[in-house]
């Protein structure tokens, strides 16, 4: 079986909630009177090979850090500087219902916490859209557009670029953190 249909052939959890809900700003919803909700839950929800091939091998850029999406399904991920740094390693995957997860233990000068980050992507047409999942429930008012059609140099997609921008920061602050002290608290956060 190959990489690819491995990826999305399994649930592909994650686990950065803050960060990434950080990174989704108003200035991605639509002009004032469109309904990117109702549009959003009319649209379909994205198949697991989209997905795979939407994020697989790519580094989503976040306003103070990143997260990169491993062929292998592996994700690695880092945020902050300095005392606040912060490090992820875990695993991405997807589903055939339009389902992204991160799940991923982040280490800091704290300790480590696991953590299990899930959006929910639905496409129509060439429009990408995209919601946060919490505790297994769709975050409704949290529906935006990912990719517009045309796209829009605003759009969340602009920020998915090609090859591993996270390895190297992410040396540089496991450095600080060694995995292998899982100190502090491990629960699982959603």
């Amino acid at each position: 079986m190959n990489t690819m249909r491995h990826v999305a052939s399994r649930l592909i959890p994650l686990g950065l909630a803050a960060l990434l809900a950080s990174s989704l700003s108003p200035a991605h919803a639509r002009p004032a009177g469109s309904d990117v909700v109702g549009e959003a839950q009319a649209a379909a929800p994205m198949k697991a090979l989209t997905l795979v091939e939407l994020y697989r091998g790519k580094t989503w850029l976040w306003p103070d850090g990143a997260g990169y999406f491993d062929p292998s399904a592996r994700f690695t991920a880092w945020s902050g500087s300095g005392r606040s740094a912060t490090y992820a390693v875990g695993e991405w995957r997807v589903t055939n219902h339009g389902r992204l997860c991160m799940r991923a233990v982040w280490y800091s000068a704290a300790g480590a916490r696991k953590t299990n980050s899930c959006f929910l992507h639905h496409v129509h047409g060439d429009v990408v859209y995209q919601a946060k999942i919490v505790r297994g429930a769709v975050q409704t008012k949290s529906w935006y557009v990912f990719k517009n059609a045309p796209p829009q140099a605003d759009d969340q997609f602009n920020k998915l670029k090609a090859g591993d921008l996270v390895a190297k920061d992410l040396e540089a602050i496991k450095a600080q953190f060694p995995e292998a002290s899982l100190r502090g608290d491990t629960r699982r956060k959603s």
